[in-house]
């Protein structure tokens, strides 16, 4: 995450992402491509321990050699006739956990714990990171927010399971005679795993909500106007670039799914003025507000999409546009049909707009989304792989809207 140190309040985004090499502490001077991302088995040896369970499972799993298992083809910025064999290692999935407790001769969970301890050990290694893209764009923060929700509830999924699990296996325990030893050993060393497991995913989704609302609050305060509608598609220190239709698409999805998860802020009673003021003040510390959001993320959403539909919405057959209408500038405007580097940006907006109507009742969102569905179909129906999102959206707004679809839409 780029922070944004400017604030006495933290303020978080995504970045723009990082590069593939890194400064090598010469002046003027970078590592070759890719150098920032391997290591040698003698610098894991230095961090791990020779001859360590921590090391071997290590190695083991992420396909480690003495030899390495990566090709130079550069050498001082020029591509070399013959990539040559090195000693570095890049890190991918070779083993999983169960290979590497049958490869090593030890259970599963000594395992698990060898493997986390590793990687703990190495997060903390002193080593010079890969140059930071901190460009913040819109629309993947915006995505952002959303994949950290969809984190979020699926912890509390597990966390529900786990403690129907936990009740399940006392339940065991009191109806086990006290014959089956083997048997209680073996259910009490899988809950034991299960629960090692469980443990480490909840501690690491602690604070995916919070850390959600904190982009949407740098959002807020550094690429939107006073209205909350957005201004930059791109921020770098100061400015940006104006913002196309996946920023204002991806913004209201992101912000409903911050209303299901975070909620309205709590009403308050108000009597007298100076009620009303405390009432305020307590408005703006709850939820969406204490984030630096000044109102309920249902209404941004609700104002985003009404300039979205503005700015780039065809009222006459549907769908959305890609950018802005400026004749002096854009001489065809496109719509986006398939997916690209996100969802169609329609796809999302469909959906977005069903979700405004069954939070608002307002049909005017069921009739935009009904008429960007048609505009669709028939390339859906000729391209289907390249248009997943749109189908994903029909399949889904169909199933729900079935039985209650009004009449002038139908």
């Amino acid at each position: 995450l780029y922070r944004h140190s400017s604030s006495s309040k933290p303020q978080i985004a995504v970045s723009a992402g990082r590069g593939a090499t890194a400064e090598d502490g010469t002046a003027n001077a970078q590592m070759p491509p890719g150098k920032p991302y391997q290591w040698t088995k003698d610098q894991l040896r230095r961090h791990l321990g020779n001859g360590s369970l921590e090391l071997d499972a290590f190695c083991h799993a992420y396909g480690v050699t003495e030899k390495g298992n990566c090709y130079e083809e550069f050498k001082e910025g020029k591509l070399m006739p013959a990539a040559t064999k090195t000693k570095s290692n890049h890190f991918y999935l070779r083993n999983d956990v169960t290979a590497v407790a049958s490869h090593f001769n030890v259970t599963l969970l000594e395992a698990i714990t060898a493997l986390g301890n590793a990687k703990a050990t190495l997060r903390k290694a002193q080593r010079r990171p890969p140059l930071l893209d901190s460009t913040v764009v819109l629309a993947w923060n915006a995505y952002t927010i959303s994949a950290l929700l969809r984190v979020h509830r699926a912890a509390e999924k597990l966390d529900a399971w786990y403690k129907e699990f936990e009740l399940q296996q006392e339940q065991a325990a009191a109806e086990e005679g006290e014959e089956d030893v083997e048997r209680r050993l073996q259910r009490e060393s899988q809950a034991q795993i299960i629960g090692v497991i469980v443990g480490s995913v909840l501690s690491q989704t602690q604070t995916v909500k919070k850390e959600a609302v904190q982009i949407a609050r740098f959002i807020r305060r550094r690429m939107c106007l006073a209205d909350g509608t957005p201004m930059f598609r791109t921020f770098v220190k100061r400015g940006g670039s104006e913002c196309v239709v996946q920023d204002y698409a991806y913004l209201v999805q992101s912000l409903l799914d911050l209303h299901d998860v975070v909620g309205p802020p709590p009403k308050t009673r108000s009597t007298g003025s100076h009620s009303n003021s405390n009432s305020n003040n307590s408005s703006s510390n709850s939820s969406s507000s204490s984030m630096g959001v000044e109102e309920s993320f249902l209404d941004w959403a609700i104002k985003v999409q009404e300039k979205q539909d503005s700015l780039f919405f065809h009222h006459g057959t549907g769908g959305y546009f890609t950018g802005v209408e400026d004749p002096h500038k854009i001489l065809l405007r496109l719509k986006i049909e398939g997916d690209d580097k996100g969802p169609c940006p329609s796809a999302v907006s469909t959906e977005n707009q069903h979700r405004l109507y069954k939070l608002t009742g307002n049909r005017e969102y069921l009739r935009k989304a009904m008429l960007t569905l048609g505009v669709f179909i028939s390339a859906t129906e000729a391209n289907a792989v390249h248009m997943t999102s749109v189908g994903s959206a029909m399949l889904r707004i169909a199933a729900k809207l079935a039985p209650e679809l009004p009449g002038e839409v139908s």
